[in-house]
């Protein structure tokens, strides 16, 4: 469906946050951006992640899109 597709390592953001309760939290925000096969049009859509981490890997995540 399309030719490439990626996140912008030039405009990527990261936080991290814990929580008064001891919660590990990391934010992402990006734009990803892809060129569609069909018609070469480039789309760039701006992301936000937040995952929270419990002994070192992912418990739960969300992702929000603009």
């Amino acid at each position: 469906m399309f030719h490439s597709w990626k996140y912008n390592p030039e405009d990527v953001e990261y936080e991290m946050v814990i929580t008064d309760e001891g919660e590990t939290w990391v934010n992402f925000w990006g734009d990803w951006r892809a060129r569609l096969k069909e018609n070469d049009k480039e789309y760039i859509i701006p992301v936000h992640i937040t995952a929270r981490f419990l002994n070192d890997k992912i418990d739960k995540l969300q992702n929000n899109r603009a």
